[in-house]
């Protein structure tokens, strides 16, 4: 007996269709990753640019500032594009969650971007 999934595989035709699809879904999936990505680094530039020196929060910005300059160190390839503000996006200057919180947003969308690229 032959195992179903070699039987399967073993139909050329379907197999480019299977692989065509599943290839058409990553990239459908790769191009929401960099807009999540662009978004969370225009947010980031955006809240950077709007708190002022003397703020109490500036040093947790800094850090978020310092992630990016590294982020664009490492890949210089990598463009933001289209990247939007929402109506709740500047809400990160509050406290040091909200910081916290757009450092995490921004790590997770690097992080699933560079998964989905590979």
């Amino acid at each position: 007996e032959i195992p179903k999934s070699i039987w399967r595989n073993a139909d050329w035709t379907t197999r480019q269709k299977v692989l065509s699809h599943k290839i058409a879904q990553m990239a459908v999936k790769l191009d929401d990753a960099h807009q999540d990505l662009s978004n969370a680094i225009v947010v980031a530039q955006a809240t950077s640019k709007q708190m002022s020196k003397r703020d109490p929060l500036r040093p947790y910005m800094n850090v978020i500032d310092d992630m990016l300059a590294q982020m664009f160190r490492e890949d210089p390839s990598f463009k933001p594009q289209g990247g939007q503000l929402g109506e709740n996006d500047m809400d990160y200057d509050t406290d040091e969650k909200s910081m916290a919180k757009l450092r995490r947003h921004l790590r997770n969308a690097r992080e699933e971007y560079y998964r989905y690229k590979r």
